[in-house]
């Protein structure tokens, strides 16, 4: 029996096989099996001729769809459902387009990515923008901070609330917008103490990338929020996850500085260990408050203070 012959017995044998089980062969245009075999290529013939009996495999196949466990969703899930398939990845919506966070956060933060109630927030937020509904800041943003502050180079942490909810402001960082956006009243507050406390003037925009990339976490509370609705995404798993961070901060590292501004960030910094790190605290910058403490608190100053006497480089508080 010659090669060609094998090949079409083997394939007689395949067909015969599942005929025997109840199962109907019917060949389609795509799948309709040349007659003469000399018309197979080398290629056709080498798949033919290793086929397996996919009725034998049938109960193997079955149990390890059944065992394969669902893909854990991805940071980029949170908003956009990035659970997309590969061939979905280019599309120019944000559907699909994952979330970066630095690679040493991913390990710090496992256990929160994994928890159940991320799975909730996710299908919070998903559900808010399927229906119509605006977050700030964008999806592939959220996670902003911890891309450009990794756990390791995290000395300072500022503490706020919620992201901005006006168009264009938030991305991702706490008190800062994005190049381009007119800074509002609270980062105008800040740069007004800046120059108090250190003598470095307003800077002219309200971007503070270059804080994070020197080792200042700009963390909210929540880390996302509805359009015009201040505070709308509280209670739904974020204070958790930020719990968690500043819970893997405080346990893990040495000798940071917190400075926590207004009530809310204060409550939030009870965990933290007053022996191993340096808090700062005054009232928020928030034009409702600033006087009444803020002013004249010199944040920046006694940060690297601390910073210095622990041995460790002062931050370039200098946005530009």
């Amino acid at each position: 029996m010659n090669e060609n012959q094998k090949v079409r017995r083997s394939v007689i044998n395949q067909l015969e096989s599942l005929s025997l089980t109840g199962i109907t062969y019917i060949p389609t245009k795509t799948t309709q099996i040349k007659e003469n075999t000399q018309d197979l290529d080398p290629s056709d013939s080498a798949k033919i001729a290793t086929m397996n009996n996919p009725v034998k495999n049938l109960p193997s196949m079955m149990k390890k769809a059944e065992e394969k466990p669902a893909s854990n969703q991805e940071a980029g899930a949170l908003v956009n459902g990035s659970t997309a398939n590969k061939k979905d990845s280019n599309r120019s919506d944000d559907t699909g387009r994952n979330i970066k966070i630095e690679a040493s956060w991913k390990s710090h933060l496992a256990r929160p990515f994994s928890a159940p109630y991320m799975t909730t927030l996710s299908s919070f937020l998903r559900e808010e923008k399927t229906g119509g509904k605006r977050i700030y800041p964008p999806g592939n943003l959220i996670f902003r901070a911890f891309e450009l502050t990794p756990f390791d180079s995290v000395k300072v942490v500022i503490l706020g609330q919620d992201p901005y909810h006006g168009p264009g402001q938030a991305h991702g960082l706490s008190f800062s917008v994005a190049a381009g956006v007119q800074p509002p009243p609270s980062l105008r507050n800040i740069y007004r103490e800046l120059e108090e406390d250190l003598g470095i003037k307003h800077p002219g925009h309200g971007n503070l990338e270059n804080w994070a990339r020197r080792g200042v976490l700009l963390l909210n509370t929540c880390l996302t929020v509805e359009e015009g609705q201040a505070g709308s995404h509280q209670g739904k798993g974020w204070e958790r996850f930020t719990d968690e961070v500043i819970c893997s901060l405080n346990d893990e590292r040495q000798n940071l500085v917190f400075i926590l501004w207004g009530r809310k960030a204060q409550d939030k910094g009870t965990a933290i260990d007053r022996s191993r790190h340096h808090v700062i605290t005054s009232v928020h910058p928030s034009p409702l408050s600033a006087s009444n403490g803020f002013f004249g608190s010199k944040p920046f100053s006694q940060a690297n203070t601390y910073l210095k006497e622990t041995g460790q480089l002062p931050i370039d508080w200098n946005p530009n």
